[in-house]
């Protein structure tokens, strides 16, 4: 108990904006973890392709990656661990929610011990959500509004 406390207490002491920004993060992750467990992918894929209605007044360049850092932080900080998946969904629907197009992108990498698979958030070519350790993964489906220029990692 004593170290969710210290983690409440310091969230308490961020800049409001910055809160904000993690505590939607967190609600998106449970919202997704929840999706994955209830709907068939199918049906969730169908989401992460429908477009973004991008917003018409200019973005500020930094929110791409303060979605990005505020969805890895809920995840390592929350009480189950969202998976990449769950993580590439809940920045997406915040990043939707502010008019910014973005493309879900899933990937695969041969292993010694088998295959691995992997998501990850692609905002103009650059990954705010999933990027660590691509190296070796190949893009196998991009998502979204900008899939086109969605790297393969």
């Amino acid at each position: 108990m004593a170290g969710l406390n210290g983690k409440i207490g310091r969230l308490a002491r961020w800049p409001a904006a910055r809160r904000a920004l993690a505590l939607e993060a967190a609600a998106e992750l449970t919202r997704a973890s929840l999706h994955l467990r209830l709907i068939p992918f199918r049906r969730i894929a169908a989401r992460l392709q429908t477009p973004v209605a991008e917003g018409g007044q200019p973005q500020d360049s930094r929110i791409p990656a303060r979605i990005g850092s505020s969805v890895t932080l809920a995840a390592r900080n929350l009480p189950w661990r969202p998976k990449c998946l769950a993580q590439a969904m809940a920045a997406r629907r915040m990043l939707a929610r502010r008019g910014i197009a973005c493309s879900v992108v899933f990937g695969v990498q041969g292993a010694p011990e088998g295959v691995r698979a992997h998501a990850w958030v692609t905002v103009e070519g650059d990954v705010i959500v999933g990027g660590g350790g691509l190296d070796g993964f190949q893009t196998i489906a991009a998502l979204g509004e900008n899939a086109a220029g969605s790297s393969s990692a």
